[in-house]
């Protein structure tokens, strides 16, 4: 539950979810996403409505790809481990030093997992260096 702007306590519907953040407020301006909400399943309207109404006077400015509800909100779903594969072999195809530094970041445990975030730093890595390399 929360209070909203006008003072009424709302009540939502469970959802199972886990966060990260940092431990107060004045860190996070030093990462593009304070707050990392991890839900189990698919998100109800109903909840994130509530945290959009929540976490509205924190908003920082619209993101590309972000909620219709919510300007300042990202959704989306972690890569599969087959996407992850699939970029980690696309890099080591181009350089086996930056295939390897993905997949160590990627791979634990006997699985490939990463965040969505992270997902596109790597892409990101790639394409700099196809750019660099002329490999356009």
């Amino acid at each position: 539950q929360y209070v909203d702007d006008f003072g009424n306590i709302i009540k939502i519907n469970r959802t199972e979810f886990c966060y990260k953040t940092y431990p107060n407020a004045s860190q996070w301006g030093v990462r593009e996403d304070p707050i990392t909400i991890y839900f189990k399943g698919n998100i109800n309207d109903e909840t994130l409505n509530a945290i959009g109404q929540i976490t509205q006077s924190f908003k920082r400015g619209a993101l590309s790809g972000a909620s219709d509800s919510a300007s300042w909100m990202m959704l989306e779903a972690n890569p599969t481990s087959s996407s992850i594969q699939n970029l980690i072999n696309s890099a080591y195809r181009l350089n086996a030093n930056l295939g390897r530094s993905i997949q160590k970041m990627c791979y634990s445990n006997g699985k490939y997992r990463c965040s969505s975030g992270q997902f596109r730093a790597f892409e990101n890595i790639i394409n700099e260096y196809k750019s660099i390399m002329g490999l356009w």
